[in-house]
């Protein structure tokens, strides 16, 4: 028999920036996304191999490096973004549903903070291992 898992596809993550995990659910700015899947990470982890040769030993050492680019990585995850928004002169709303439209807006409406936030918490999505005891 094979083993299914049963797993969501579609998962909202909610940030902490400016409070928002604290005000009303139907308020909150929260991020839709989809699962990463090994394809998906890497697409978005770059590995680099740096080999040296130690001092103390002289033996060749590889060192591993990740590097993980921010805009891609919420371009490629976030499928929409809700309650999100400013606006500009004090009329005219901007709404925000798109990392695009996220990037795209003015650093005074202050959104960069919430940006690396959600690019910390996908992050740390990339770099954890799969929990093998399940």
């Amino acid at each position: 028999m094979i083993k299914q898992i049963s797993i969501n596809t579609e998962r909202v993550f909610i940030p902490t920036f400016e409070g928002n995990d604290k005000v009303d659910p139907n308020d909150q700015i929260k991020f839709h996304y989809k699962a990463i899947t090994s394809s998906i990470k890497e697409d978005l982890v770059r590995r680099n191999v740096d080999i040296t040769k130690d001092s103390q030993s002289g033996e060749m050492v590889p060192h591993i490096s990740l590097q993980i680019d921010m805009r891609k990585t919420l371009e490629k995850l976030v499928t929409s973004i809700e309650n999100c928004g400013y606006a500009v002169n004090n009329a005219e709303a901007k709404k925000v549903a798109t990392i695009q439209a996220l990037f795209d807006a003015p650093l005074e409406a202050g959104y960069y903070p919430l940006i690396e936030e959600a690019f910390a918490f996908f992050n740390d999505m990339l770099n954890q291992r799969v929990d093998e005891k399940n």
